[in-house]
């Protein structure tokens, strides 16, 4: 049996990432679904008939085969990414008045956390600042490149900090977690 897992719907998130950059409005972006001529839908869907099951990380990503692209149903399953519950770990979360501030963390060779980073730094933070000015931003990440530990803003207690070494350490210690995705696909790791 041949199986096919779809963590990322490329051609979803191509086209949302361009219609981003183009500046349009976001309850358009979340509403796009790919044109079956787009050669990264295509692509897609060759390899989706190519196999014998299609693991989709979203009920929306399934139905969006089986009801926009004519995917057999039999052929899709849900398979979401999954994380064991807390059991015994909730009582070693500190207290919320012993954390401080927020943070984002991503891999930087993803362009939707790139671009992610570069709003919540750029156009998100500066308006909570102006709120909140005590609160520290930290955005961590694998693989940042010069230009993106040169996005720190001091002035508004922004810091880009480069990779975190513990994360599970990193969320203990801040007050939220922050995941501003202007465009995607599939079940964001961020969120779960």
């Amino acid at each position: 049996m041949r199986v096919l897992d779809l963590q990322d719907f490329d051609a979803l998130r191509f086209g949302r990432e361009t219609m981003v950059e183009q500046g349009v409005d976001v309850r358009q972006v979340a509403a796009f679904r790919p044109d079956s001529g787009i050669e990264d839908l295509c692509r897609e869907l060759t390899a989706v008939h190519r196999n014998d099951c299609t693991l989709a990380t979203s009920e929306a990503e399934r139905r969006l085969l089986v009801d926009n692209y004519n995917v057999p149903a039999a052929k899709v399953v849900v398979a979401p990414w999954g994380y064991p519950p807390l059991e015994g770990k909730s009582a070693k979360i500190p207290g919320f008045a012993v954390r401080t501030g927020a943070m984002f963390i991503a891999d930087w060779r993803h362009r939707p956390n790139r671009d992610a980073a570069k709003w919540l730094v750029e156009e998100v933070w500066p308006r909570v600042h102006k709120q909140l000015p005590e609160v520290e931003l930290r955005v961590f990440g694998a693989n940042p490149s010069l230009a993106d530990t040169a996005m720190s803003r001091p002035d508004i207690n922004a810091v880009v900090a480069g990779t975190c070494g513990n994360v599970e350490k990193a969320m203990l210690q801040h007050r939220l977690l922050v995941a501003p995705l202007r465009y995607g696909a599939g079940m964001k790791g961020k969120v779960i």
